[in-house]
C-alpha cells in the first residue's frame, strides 16, 4: 500500500523540517528590528531644486547624479569606514544568534568586510526617479541605534558632499589663479619700467600730441593679449587644431600694427621722444591694469559657475526614532517558506 505523501521522507525533510524550523525561528527566536528613516532630496543650485515644493513640481527627469553620488559614497568602504566601527559591531550584535553580526548568517565570523557587508545590508537607500526623493532607511536591533546609524551616516554623507564641493571648487579656481598671479607680476613690472624712466628721465607726464596714438597701441596690445591667451588655452586641449595657425596670424598681423605705432613714435626728436616712450610705458601699465581686472573677473566667473554647480543636501524628514519594530516581516516569510518547499516537493516526487 502506498504511503501517504505527508508520511514520505521526503516530505519529511523538504517540507516539514524547514517549516517547522521557519516557525519556531520567527515565532520564537527572530529578534525583533527597527527602523528609522529620513528623506532628503540632493540638488544643484542651477536646478531650482532648493525647496521641497519646487522638487515635487518637477518631472524628476534632469538630474540624479548627486543623489547617486551619495547613494554610493553611504555604501561605500569610504563611507563605511566614515563610522565608528565599534558603535556598528555594538548595535548590529543585539540580536539573536541567527541573523546578528557575528551569528549563524555569517558564519559566526567578526571580520571588518563581513561588517562592511552587514553594513550595506542594513542601510538601505531607494530615490524616487520622478521627484528625486532619497529615503535612507537603517535598520537595527533598537529603536536608539537605528536612529543614531542614520543621522551619522548623514553627517557622513553631508561631509563627503562638502567635501567633493570643495575640490571641484578649487579645481575650477587653479587655472584663472594662475592667469590673476601672471597678470598681477606683469603689472607689477610694468609698473616698476615707468616709474625707472620717469627717474631716469624726469618725467611728470606724456605729450598730449600722443594720447590718440597710444590709446590705438594700448588697444592693439589688449586684442593680441587676449588672442595669445586664447591660443595657449587651445593648444593645451588641441594641438593640432586649425584654429591656432588662423589666431597666430592675427596675432601677427596686430604686432606689425604695433611695430608701426612704435616706429613712428619713436622716429621723432629727443624730447619728444622721450614723452613718446614714456606714453608707451604708461599704456603698458594700463594694459596690465586691465589684464588683471579681466584675470579677476574671469575667476569670479569660473568660482560663480562652480558654485551652481555644486551639490546641496535637504532634509525633508527624519531621522525618525520608531516606536515599535517593523522587521522581520514573520508571517510572511513563513508563508513563503511554505510555499517554496512545498513547490520544491512537487517537483521532486
Amino acid at each position: 500500500m502506498k504511503k501517504p505523501f505527508y508520511k514520505r521522507p521526503l516530505f519529511f525533510w523538504i517540507v516539514a523540517v524547514p517549516n517547522v524550523f521557519s516557525i519556531v525561528y520567527f515565532a520564537g527566536i527572530a529578534a525583533p528590528e527597527y527602523v528609522s528613516r529620513s528623506s532628503i532630496v540632493v540638488y544643484q543650485p542651477h536646478q531650482h531644486r532648493a525647496t521641497m515644493t519646487l522638487q515635487l513640481s518637477q518631472s524628476g527627469s534632469e538630474s540624479l547624479e548627486g543623489d547617486y553620488i551619495l547613494s554610493h559614497y553611504i555604501h561605500s568602504w569610504t563611507g563605511f569606514q566614515a563610522q565608528n566601527e565599534k558603535h556598528l559591531a555594538d548595535i548590529f550584535s543585539q540580536g539573536d544568534f541567527v541573523s546578528r553580526f557575528g551569528g549563524l548568517m555569517n558564519g559566526f565570523s567578526t571580520k571588518q568586510t563581513v561588517l562592511w557587508k552587514y553594513y550595506r545590508h542594513h542601510v538601505r537607500i531607494t530615490i524616487d526617479k520622478k521627484s528625486g526623493i532619497m529615503e535612507l532607511s537603517t535598520i537595527s536591533y533598537s529603536p536608539e541605534g537605528s536612529y543614531r546609524l542614520n543621522r551619522s551616516v548623514l553627517q557622513a554623507g553631508q561631509s563627503a558632499i562638502n567635501a567633493l564641493n570643495t575640490q571641484a571648487l578649487r579645481k575650477a579656481e587653479a587655472f584663472d589663479e594662475k592667469v590673476v598671479e601672471a597678470a598681477k607680476h606683469r603689472l607689477h613690472q610694468t609698473i616698476d619700467a615707468l616709474s625707472g624712466y620717469q627717474v631716469q628721465h624726469h618725467i611728470v607726464s606724456p605729450d598730449i600730441a600722443y594720447t590718440s596714438k597710444m590709446s590705438l597701441l594700448n588697444s592693439l596690445m589688449v586684442k593680441k593679449a587676449i588672442i595669445l591667451a586664447r591660443m595657449q588655452v587651445i593648444e593645451g586641449a588641441a594641438p593640432r587644431s586649425h584654429q591656432i595657425v588662423n589666431l597666430q596670424a592675427s596675432a601677427e598681423a596686430i604686432q606689425s600694427e604695433i611695430g608701426h605705432i612704435q616706429a613712428s613714435t619713436d622716429g621723432v626728436s629727443g624730447l619728444t621722444k622721450g614723452y613718446g616712450t614714456y606714453t608707451y610705458k604708461q599704456n603698458a601699465v594700463q594694459v596690465a591694469e586691465n589684464l588683471v581686472k579681466a584675470a579677476y573677473s574671469q575667476l569670479a566667473v569660473a568660482q560663480q559657475s562652480a558654485i551652481q554647480h555644486q551639490y546641496y543636501i535637504e532634509n525633508i524628514s527624519g531621522p525618525s526614532l520608531p516606536p515599535d519594530p517593523t522587521l522581520p516581516h514573520r508571517i510572511e516569510w513563513i508563508g513563503w517558506t511554505l510555499l517554496i518547499t512545498s513547490i520544491l516537493f512537487l517537483v521532486i516526487k
